[in-house]
C-alpha cells in the first residue's frame, strides 16, 4: 500500500482564447484526457473536435474531497456553466458573514470537505 494520492483537478482551455471550458477531477492524472475519447459535455466535445486545446492538471491532492473543493472552487471562481446533477455533487459551502471564511451547511464547521 502506498501513502501517495494521485487526486487531481484538470482543466481543458480553448488556447486561442484562452478561455477555460471545462473543470473537472478524478482519481488519477489519466482521467483528465479520457474525455478526448468522448465527452458528456457537448461545449467541451466541440473544443475537443477543433484539436484547439490544451489539457491543464493540479495536483496531486491527498483525499478525494480536497480535489472536490478545488474543483468547486474553479467552477464557481470562473462561473462555468454546470448541469444540476453536476452541483450535487460538489461540497456545498456558505460564507460566513463578515469572516471570509466558507463554512458548511450541513455541519456548520470551517472548511469541511463533507460531499453534501
Amino acid at each position: 500500500m502506498t501513502d501517495r494520492s494521485d487526486h487531481c483537478v484538470y482543466l481543458y482551455r480553448a488556447p486561442t482564447t484562452q478561455k477555460i471550458v471545462y473543470v473537472g477531477r478524478g482519481a488519477t492524472p489519466g482521467r483528465a484526457v479520457q474525455h478526448t475519447g468522448g465527452s458528456h459535455n457537448p461545449g467541451l466535445s466541440a473544443i475537443i473536435d477543433t484539436g484547439d486545446y490544451s489539457v491543464e492538471l493540479a495536483g496531486p491532492y491527498l483525499t478525494p474531497e480536497a480535489a472536490a473543493a478545488v474543483e468547486a472552487a474553479l467552477i464557481s471562481a470562473l462561473r462555468l456553466p454546470t448541469s444540476q446533477a453536476a452541483l450535487t455533487k460538489l461540497p456545498r459551502m456558505a460564507t460566513a458573514r463578515g469572516s471570509g471564511l466558507s463554512v458548511c451547511r450541513r455541519t456548520t464547521r470551517t472548511g469541511c470537505f463533507c460531499r453534501r
